[in-house]
């Protein structure tokens, strides 16, 4: 199944991001518009993607709070990164690393996606939880088994 969105209620600010040639961005992740070079912002990316880990599929008033918080939660027993976001430093001319903030969520009210609407948070505690700890189980046997 596809990963379908939608960003038309996000504030354009917040999801489109000039695109200029010292980026350094591929050509297929941008679209013209105007005669100039856009692409969908890392940050607005970074939360579509993440509607899947916290199981909420709309950014909304009543949702931005918890999608932040599963957000961190996710990151800090995964730390794949799950929080993390780029973004372009128009001083040192390069890409920088960043914590998504309650506030980015927040401005990105609006956004939606095909994942199901609110995962209510026992499910989706038990669901991420299971997940992420039986990895570190079969980690744990393949290290005991390399190690016997």
């Amino acid at each position: 199944m596809s990963l379908d969105y939608d960003i038309t209620n996000v504030p354009t600010k917040v999801k489109r991001l000039s695109v200029t040639d010292e980026m350094q961005i591929p050509g297929y992740m941008c679209y013209l518009k105007g005669g100039r070079r856009y692409m969908l912002s890392p940050l607005t990316h970074q939360l579509i993607f993440a509607t899947m880990s916290t199981g909420i599929g709309e950014i909304t008033e009543n949702t931005y709070q918890e999608f932040w918080a599963r957000l961190v939660w996710v990151d800090r027993v995964s730390g794949h990164g799950d929080r993390k976001t780029n973004e372009w430093d128009k001083k040192s001319k390069a890409w920088v690393e960043r914590d998504v903030t309650v506030a980015d969520v927040k401005a990105h009210i609006g956004l939606s996606t095909n994942v199901w609407p609110m995962e209510k948070r026992a499910a989706w505690l038990k669901r991420i939880g299971t997940m992420y700890f039986d990895q570190l189980l079969s980690s744990a046997k393949r290290e005991a088994e390399t190690d016997g």
